[in-house]
């Protein structure tokens, strides 16, 4: 038993120098806070629930910061293969998702219809719903939150022909990008020509202009900083963050669009920012070995949970809650939903065939 623990610690030890414990847990609970967004409806409390509710509605702005903070090198090279690489880890899961929510739903409301007489809790959906959920990962009876990955597929997109085609201005370019999607949201151009549509259209559409400056907010950031050196700086860091966060919190330092989908304006780009860099310089690599085994596991199923807590949450409220008068939209709920959504994706990654593991990591 010593030596297998000893093996485990040098294990862990060398991949300190290679894994990145502050990514991990923001992926960890970022995915948390994506459930908080979908199902826990307190908004008010003194201090730390304040705090969680304003991480909670960034959180989704600060994944797209990730997402292209860890991919700028990709860009920057122009390496094809990554890029074909990287698309197909995005199309796969958005497709099947969309799939399996339906053949799910559909299998649930047959046993619903046989063996429950009450009819509110049944679940009516169409092949329409099917088409809309792959056309543009957004139909309101499937899954509405995979619009992320459908924008995250179109930005991807989107960054690779600016690297690919404009070279050495490319940076140049992106800059252009983040002030015209900026200019397209003030002026209202984004909501009037998106907010006409119908709900499986509006969003996903509309939200992809409001996600362009996080994109470029990623990539401008792993460009501009060395974040390792940030941390060398961590306390200081830690405190300019913070005191921002609070700043433009309270004392709205930066305006919003009247009309919007939820994500537009410089504030929550901003507030987003400096969340990413508040938690990438928390020394979480000096947490004991515990917490980093438990943000390397949790961290690796983040994508399972971000597409299935809403199928997941969905079922808990429709049919448990109204079954048993359970109270909805509660915290416990959430870190219900949470803790199921890991279970099955560790029941996911047993499957021995890779491209299901896409499903979930």
């Amino acid at each position: 038993m010593k030596y297998k623990t000893t093996e485990n610690i040098k294990s862990i030890q060398v991949n300190d120098k290679e894994f990145d414990y502050s990514i991990a847990f923001m992926k960890a609970f970022l995915s948390f806070c994506v459930i908080l967004c979908h199902y826990w409806s307190t908004s008010h409390g003194g201090y730390p629930i304040s705090a969680l509710y304003r991480i909670k509605t960034v959180a989704v702005l600060i994944f797209f910061i990730i997402s292209f903070h860890l991919t700028k090198n990709m860009f920057a090279e122009g390496n094809i293969g990554k890029f074909k690489k990287r698309v197909w880890r995005l199309i796969f899961p958005y497709i099947c998702w969309a799939i399996i929510y339906y053949i799910v739903y559909k299998f649930i409301d047959w046993i619903l219809k046989c063996f429950v007489w009450n009819d509110g809790l049944q679940i009516e959906l169409s092949y329409r719903d099917l088409l809309w959920q792959v056309a543009l990962g957004s139909d309101r009876n499937l899954c509405p939150p995979l619009w992320y990955q459908f924008d995250l597929i179109l930005l991807t997109i989107l960054i690779w022909i600016v690297f690919a085609y404009t070279k050495k201005y490319a940076w140049n370019v992106i800059i252009i990008l983040m002030i015209t999607a900026y200019a397209f949201q003030y002026s209202g151009l984004n909501y009037m020509l998106f907010g006409p549509f119908e709900y499986e259209m509006r969003y996903p559409l509309g939200r992809f202009v409001e996600a362009i400056p996080l994109a470029c907010m990623g990539l401008l950031v792993a460009n501009l900083f060395n974040l390792k050196k940030l941390r060398e700086q961590r306390l200081f860091v830690l405190f300019i963050c913070l005191s921002s966060m609070i700043l433009i919190s309270y004392l709205e330092l930066f305006t919003t669009p009247e009309n919007s989908f939820y994500y537009a304006g410089t504030y929550k780009a901003i507030y987003a920012t400096l969340a990413f860099l508040f938690f990438y310089v928390i020394p979480f690599e000096k947490a004991p070995l515990f917490i980093k085994k438990s943000l390397m596991y949790l961290s690796k199923y983040s994508l399972g949970v971000f597409c299935m807590h809403f199928g997941v949450g969905f079922l808990w409220n429709r049919i448990l809650c109204r079954t048993f008068g359970i109270r909805e939209n509660t915290f416990v709920e959430c870190i219900a939903i949470y803790i199921i959504c890991i279970l099955l994706s560790w029941s996911i990654s047993k499957c021995p065939l890779k491209n299901v593991r896409l499903l979930i990591q």
